[in-house]
């Protein structure tokens, strides 16, 4: 026994990251044996033998994992286990039970994890680069796998009926006038004939008509986001090439581009114009890196095409460009000349449109009716209240603007701030663009508002990693890895796997619903429906959302069919706002446990 640990030379460290290994594998294999222990606080204090299988299950992991050190005692075996059974156990719980804060305590623990495995000398490829054959086929995998799981929870959402009419229903409508007429109409998006132009000024949706044209279907515009977002990892790839990185360093890149929890979170609301800023500026910044200035022009133009409040990013990078690359020509031009398109974008929406959604987005930093120029005005002269605004959401409270940068920066390990120039962190500035406003949605991943931002901060941080010594950027690599994962799993993954469990269980139920839909609603006729049937009904000339297809409280009774889910939470305003159609005459043409269907006495 003497010989035995004098060999392996053993300590209270080696004792104890052998035990804390022992327990990690132990509770993963409790996760998998009882799906209900990890919510279940009577876990192994109802049954003594769960207690005792525990124990010898963990006194077995902890035998072997000697032997391992006894027999490959330089080969750092149970640093490796370590890190290995911690993630399994956070795969694991994260997939029973996601959400934020379990993310961030597991994301906290999995760094100092890492953080000690990495002392030990674990991950320490240096030694060796890969070719870029296999570079560019890793690539390809990595970035074939995020985009398939992407485009499917973008699917199972239309086909689940998890999609409500604010805001794919509109796109779904839009893209389907647009295809008949070219003009972006919708009915659905405020209540009456308008041009989703008149809201948002985005051309450059009309660069995915040429492949709806082909495959005119709701899913066709999930698929195409999937795909849009995530050729963001070939700039990307180019612009850490052109700072130097290895092959390997680049494959880190492009992972870490792919598991950005805020890009999948980005699409919880489906399809969205926002969708092509985040590819297409990363797209410009490789470009002035390249200093290949006619295309800086083509995707620059192309980028102030996506909406009318793009341009603040495009005078952002002229900014820096001018401070940090003292490229006044390129960074004044670019800033004048999104400054050019956002009067002539203003113009439009003010004399054609509703106007800039600028008192909605940042009513807290206009004083009376100043819209734009009243928030600038507030930010120029009254910075201490600005700062005010940062971090405090619109009922007071912090929380959840703190947990947001935290959902940005933890998964690079906050390399967009890890550098000591000054002028790098110009590159950090869209985010108060989000953090200034107290609206809710502008600060939740969930929603499209960030992909601007997620852009900023990876070119930031292949910036800041290129400059750092070959041993710091290990570190946060690393530490950028497991974060990036944790946070996916637990926010991507573990909030949107019920999509699955809904398709598995409830397909027979979705599929009558499209049959009943089909065969009860003419394609001519138009409708007016609860919110989640709209996407379902919207390749028509009129379709309308019961909630605010009112007058005075009652339903306007204009339209030839409604239909409503009549299950679940909208049992009760279904049957309030039924009875509005009931009163006007309309007659039942289909009910059954989850839909009806009403027909117009004035329909033909």
């Amino acid at each position: 026994m003497d010989r035995f640990f004098k060999r392996i030379k053993y300590s209270p460290e080696i004792f104890f990251r052998t035990l804390m290994c022992s327990w990690f594998f132990t509770s993963a294999v409790n996760l998998i044996a009882y799906s209900t222990s990890f919510t279940n606080l009577a876990f192994a204090q109802d049954k003594t033998w769960k207690l005792i299988v525990t124990g010898v299950i963990m006194a077995l992991a902890f035998a072997v994992l000697t032997f391992f050190e006894y027999r490959l005692p330089d080969r750092r075996t149970t640093e490796y286990a370590l890190i290995s059974s911690y993630m399994l156990f956070a795969l694991l719980v994260m997939t029973e039970k996601g959400g934020v804060m379990i993310s961030l305590s597991l994301m906290i623990v999995g760094v100092l994890v890492a953080l000690y495995t990495l002392h030990r000398g674990c991950f320490d490829f240096g030694s060796f680069d890969i070719s870029k054959k296999t570079s560019l086929i890793g690539i390809g995998i990595i970035a074939f796998g995020f985009t398939f799981v992407l485009a499917a929870f973008g699917v199972l959402r239309y086909e689940t009926y998890a999609s409500p009419n604010f805001d794919f229903g509109i796109f779904c409508q839009m893209f389907h006038n647009m295809s008949e007429t070219l003009i972006p109409n919708t009915t659905c998006e405020r209540d009456y004939l308008l041009s989703h132009f008149a809201v948002h000024f985005s051309p450059i949706c009309y660069l995915l008509l040429p492949i709806y044209w082909i495959f005119p279907y709701p899913n066709t515009l999930q698929i195409a986001q999937a795909l849009i977002l995530m050729s963001g990892v070939v700039p990307v790839i180019l612009i850490a090439k052109e700072k130097g990185y290895s092959n390997k360093a680049s494959g880190v890149m492009a992972f870490l581009y792919c598991c950005f929890p805020a890009i999948s979170l980005g699409c919880n609301y489906d399809f969205h114009e926002n969708c092509f800023l985040l590819p297409l500026l990363l797209w410009v910044f490789y470009f002035s890196e390249k200093e290949r200035y006619v295309y800086l022009a083509i995707f620059t133009v192309l980028t102030l095409l996506v909406k009318e409040d793009v341009f603040i990013y495009v005078i952002i990078y002229g900014i820096f460009l001018i401070v940090s690359k003292k490229k006044y020509r390129t960074g004044t031009l670019m800033c004048a000349g999104a400054l050019l398109y956002f009067a002539i974008s203003y113009t439009i929406l003010t004399r054609s449109g509703l106007g800039i959604m600028t008192d909605s987005r940042f009513g807290n930093m206009i004083y009376g009716n100043g819209g734009l120029i009243g928030a600038v005005k507030t930010l120029v002269t009254n910075p201490g209240y600005a700062l005010s605004q940062i971090f405090i959401d619109k009922d007071g409270e912090s929380v959840n603007k703190l947990t947001y940068m935290v959902k940005l920066l933890a998964p690079l390990a906050l390399l967009p701030l890890a550098t000591k120039k000054m002028s790098r962190y110009i590159l950090a500035a869209p985010m108060l663009l989000n953090l200034l406003s107290t609206w809710p949605y502008q600060c939740d991943l969930g929603f499209q508002y960030h992909f601007g931002i997620v852009a900023f901060l990876i070119y930031a941080a292949i910036l800041n990693a290129a400059d750092l010594r070959s041993g710091a950027r290990r570190y946060l690599f690393v530490i950028a890895c497991v974060c990036s994962f944790i946070l996916y799993i637990g926010l991507v993954m573990g909030t949107q796997t019920y999509l699955v469990k809904n398709q598995m269980d409830f397909k027979d139920v979705y599929d009558k619903m499209d049959d009943v839909l089909c065969e009860y609603i003419p394609d001519d006729a138009s409708v007016a429906c609860t919110t989640y049937l709209v996407p379902h009904l919207a390749s028509r000339d009129e379709i309308y959302e019961t909630y605010y297809h009112k007058k005075n409280g009652k339903a306007k009774t204009d339209v030839d069919y409604a239909a409503f889910i009549i299950s679940g939470s909208y049992e009760s305003q279904s049957t309030r706002e039924a009875a509005d159609y009931f009163s006007a005459g309309y007659k039942e043409v289909y009910r059954d446990d989850i839909l009806l269907i009403l027909e117009s006495p004035n329909y033909n």
